[in-house]
């Protein structure tokens, strides 16, 4: 699968079943395009499940740029939705659109599942959204699929020293 196609694929499938229930998302046709992919995807799964921006107010999710006007013709009574494009990605998003965070997740652990080198979810980790992403973002550092998270408590000491460094530098100089 190609990266425009995994795009395609997990764009569609979580703007239709961002309501839908358990058995319909798992059933859904983008989704089992995506379960049956290769390895080649982790990479981009990993990506949407660690974006922030998983939801452009642009594109509403569509990934494509909307013609001028549009908001105008919805006002007036055209309710057509999605309304006409340009045909050119969205500026914003980049032809992203939305994303399911979720289906990352599951997606993830069932090719790690199937290698046998899935991450170990704790049982205080399911459904806790913030736990799980930290745990997959640990996974791919060290699956070699990220560059190394710099500690935060580092981060933070090193943010100090510099603004201490340089409150001196202006107080001595």
């Amino acid at each position: 699968m190609t990266k425009d196609e995994y795009r395609e694929h997990m764009r569609t499938y979580s703007r239709e079943t961002m309501t839908s229930s358990a058995p319909a998302v798992y059933t859904h046709p983008d989704y089992q395009a995506l379960h049956a992919a290769g390895d080649e995807i982790i990479p981009w799964l990993l990506d949407d499940l660690l974006d922030r921006d998983w939801h452009c107010n642009l594109c509403f999710g569509f990934g494509d740029e909307f013609a001028l006007g549009w908001q105008e013709a919805w006002d007036k009574g055209d309710k057509t939705w999605p309304p006409k494009t340009t045909g050119n990605r969205c500026p914003k998003c980049k032809g992203k659109g939305n994303i399911s965070s979720w289906a990352a997740m599951h997606l993830l652990f069932e090719k790690t599942r199937a290698r046998g080198d899935a991450p170990v979810v704790e049982d205080w980790m399911r459904g806790r959204h913030t736990a799980l992403t930290k745990l997959w973002r640990k996974w791919g550092e060290q699956q070699g699929y990220l560059p190394p998270t710099p500690d935060e408590k580092l981060g933070a000491f090193a943010t100090i020293r510099r603004t201490m460094s340089g409150l001196f530098k202006l107080w001595v100089g």
